[in-house]
């Protein structure tokens, strides 16, 4: 029975009577139990999966952990087991590392846990009031990473990295390989560019090494057939090796010029040629040869006359080569037709020359070939015709220095024909080429040359001292042997051994090679030129270096005349009278001029400071009657010789007698300007007396003073 919230039990003995309010609550060894898991809000199934995962795997209050996808929230239900009022029972939860316990609301018997870092944690309930460890209630959440970064995530990164990681080392396997192959190429095609390098080299060095035995077999040739006490059969054998001789002089040209080609140092001359009396000019030379093997040679041209640029000596070679082959390979009987045109081809006008013979003509698997350097067609006419194979790479290679082309068509046992386009027009080339030479001529007023005209020496000229500077004996001793007889000539086997002659015996002039053993030519006569003893001295340089580059390497050493081997004797007599009539009119200038030094007698600055020392020094001590050679050599620090050889090298009188003119020179000045008298002069000038000036000055001027006075 109840009454006013008082709970009443009869019993055989007594009566029970309780009262809930003034019951004490005591939660102490309540047991708590977990009565839902939601995900989302959704009660989970023991094990059932979720999103693919098995969040449980025991019924709900048995569970001990529970897995959490990534991005999902979990909410767990709890209660203990106390029927005395339940709602005013609470409760505390503390998760992970966190180590304070946190109160919920009274009655609140759920916990909602949002998202947490993936990882793996302990939570722990119990009822707020107990102490025993038997009310609290322990489970352990397992927070599952996203799926990326899920075990199996990395494994397939892992995976992928080393798929990745196996392909880059493939990758950069095989490009090192490619590279090594590359590299390989590379260095096979630089070792067949430096072979061929050095097999250009090699024939230039030797071909530059001919030049200089061909001179010691042409020019005593040529001095040998002008002997008129020598039989007609000796003078035939004669022709007959000056023919060879000269011939393969032609060969060693063609392979110095492709040593040029190859080093990009040959540059075309552009000058307007009237091309079809050129190349008619050209052909008339082989019509002697035509006439001999009774062959049908000629010559036509679509139009009269037109003026295209070219390098005369270049195409005059193309069409000599050319010509050649067709003479060579045209049997007895045959036909060789050079045919002149004007062609258009891409809006451009070409002067087309073509040149045909009949023959055996040349294999279609040749035609691409052919213009290959060294290489030769294997047929019979081949093989009775030996040759070097440069020639029509060199052609080909002159032709496109014409900014032209060359073609070739052939039918065996027809005819071969080869056609070359030279433009009408060539793009700022005349122009440049204008500007270069007259740049050189501006800056060179010395000479270049290569060959010239027999000269007749009548006047004496043994005293004139000549040093010959040559590595090569035979040609030494030949230059030697056929100047001694008009001069006094000196000889070295050096460029050392030269200057230290030249320092000596300060020699009148000076011939010296380019390529010798120690000091070069070039080397020499930048000393020589450089030196106040030898600044004077007039430079030859003889070589075998035949390029423009080469020569204006030469004159820029200070060289007066540059010179090619092989050279003609004759002419290089006449560049040597040249340059010793120069000194002779310089000579004469210092006599006759009344000026101190005559304008553009000196040719080095070196020569130009010396003397105006010497100027300087005299001119001070003009009024010195007894001004000695040792206090003028004092002046410009040289020795007595030295300073006397200078002197006498520069203006032809001994250092007395150029003296005595200066003082002439200084009387003639005084008396232009009419200031003193003849008296006066005299000893202001250095002269012990006056009658001793007039005389020196009559001797001098051809005139007493007063005359001279009166004329002036």
């Amino acid at each position: 029975m109840s009454s006013g919230g008082l709970v009443c039990f009869s019993t055989n003995e007594s009566l029970v009577i309780i009262n809930p309010d003034s019951a004490d609550i005591n939660n102490q060894g309540t047991p708590l139990f977990f009565t839902d898991i939601k995900i989302d809000n959704k009660t989970v199934i023991p094990h059932e999966k979720y999103t693919g995962i098995r969040i449980i795997n025991a019924a709900i209050n048995e569970c001990e952990t529970i897995k959490v996808p990534s991005n999902h929230t979990l909410s767990i239900e709890f209660a203990a087991l106390n029927f005395l009022a339940p709602e005013r029972i609470t409760y505390k939860y503390k998760i992970g590392s966190h180590n304070e316990w946190i109160l919920l609301n009274p009655g609140q018997r759920s916990l909602t846990l949002p998202n947490m870092s993936p990882g793996e944690y302990i939570l722990s309930i119990r009822v707020a009031n107990s102490v025993e460890d038997s009310s609290i209630r322990n489970v352990r959440i397992n927070y599952l990473p996203p799926l990326w970064r899920s075990k199996i995530a990395y494994l397939v990164y892992v995976i992928v990295f080393l798929i990745l990681l196996l392909t880059y080392r493939r990758l950069i396997i095989q490009k090192v390989l490619q590279r090594s192959i590359i590299e390989k190429e590379r260095f096979e095609i630089k070792k067949l560019e430096e072979l061929d390098k050095m097999k250009t080299e090699f024939f230039s060095n030797i071909s530059h090494e001919f030049r200089t035995p061909l001179s010691l077999i042409i020019n005593p040739l040529e001095r040998l057939l002008k002997e008129e006490d020598i039989s007609i059969k000796d003078k035939e054998k004669m022709k007959l090796i000056l023919k060879s001789s000269k011939r393969l002089l032609k060969l060693t040209n063609e392979l110095m010029d492709f040593s040029k080609i190859e080093k990009k140092l040959l540059i075309p001359e552009f000058q307007l040629i009237e091309i079809v009396s050129f190349v008619e000019e050209a052909c008339h030379l082989f019509n002697n040869l035509a006439d001999s093997m009774n062959l049908d040679f000629k010559i036509s041209c679509s139009f009269e006359r037109i003026e295209i640029p070219i390098d005369k000596g270049m195409i005059e070679k193309v069409i000599f080569n050319l010509l050649s082959n067709a003479f060579k390979y045209t049997s007895a009987n045959g036909m060789i037709m050079v045919n002149i045109a004007k062609s258009q081809e891409d809006e451009k006008e070409y002067v087309k020359l073509s040149i045909i013979n009949t023959g055996e003509g040349i294999e279609k698997e040749f035609l691409n070939k052919i213009f290959d350097r060294y290489y030769q067609v294997n047929n019979i006419q081949n093989r009775n015709f030996e040759g070097t194979g440069i020639g029509l790479a060199l052609v080909k290679s002159f032709v496109e220095l014409h900014n032209g082309k060359i073609e070739v068509k052939s039918e065996p046992n027809i005819e071969t024909c080869f056609d070359i386009y030279l433009p009408v027009i060539q793009d700022k080339c005349i122009a440049a080429n204008e500007v270069t030479s007259t740049t050189i001529h501006k800056k060179f007023k010395n000479v270049i040359v290569s060959q010239g005209d027999k000269i007749q020496i009548s006047r004496t000229t043994s005293h004139y001292r000549l040093l010959i500077i040559e590595d090569e004996e035979d040609i030494r001793n030949y230059i030697c042997e056929e100047l001694s007889s008009d001069f006094n000539v000196l000889s070295a086997n050096n460029g050392e051994e030269g200057l230290n002659m030249a320092n000596k015996v300060i020699p009148d002039l000076i011939i010296t090679d380019v390529i010798m053993p120690g000091l070069s030519g070039y080397e020499l006569c930048r000393r020589l030129k450089n030196q106040m003893v030898t600044s004077h001295i007039p430079v030859l340089i003889l070589s075998a270096k035949t390029s423009v580059e080469n020569q204006i390497e030469g004159l820029e050493m200070g060289a007066d005349v540059y010179m090619i081997k092989p050279f003609n004797l004759d002419h290089l007599k006449a560049q040597i009278l040249r340059l010793i009539s120069f000194k002779e009119a310089n000579y004469s200038r210092y006599i006759k001029e009344t000026a101190l030094i005559p304008p553009g007698a000196l040719n080095t600055k070196l020569d130009e400071e010396f003397m105006q020392k010497v100027m300087t020094f005299i001119e001070k001590n003009l009024t010195n009657s007894d001004l000695s050679v040792d206090q003028l050599a004092n002046c410009v620090s040289l020795s007595k010789v030295q300073t006397y050889r200078k002197i006498k090298a520069i203006s032809g009188l001994s250092i007395v007698e150029f003296i005595r003119t200066i003082r002439l020179k200084k009387a003639a000045n005084m008396i232009r300007e009419g200031r003193l008298n003849f008296s006066e002069i005299a000893f202001e000038t250095g002269f012990s007396t006056p009658s001793y000036f007039s005389k020196c000055f009559h001797d001098h001027f051809g005139k007493t003073p007063s005359e001279f006075a009166s004329e002036k």
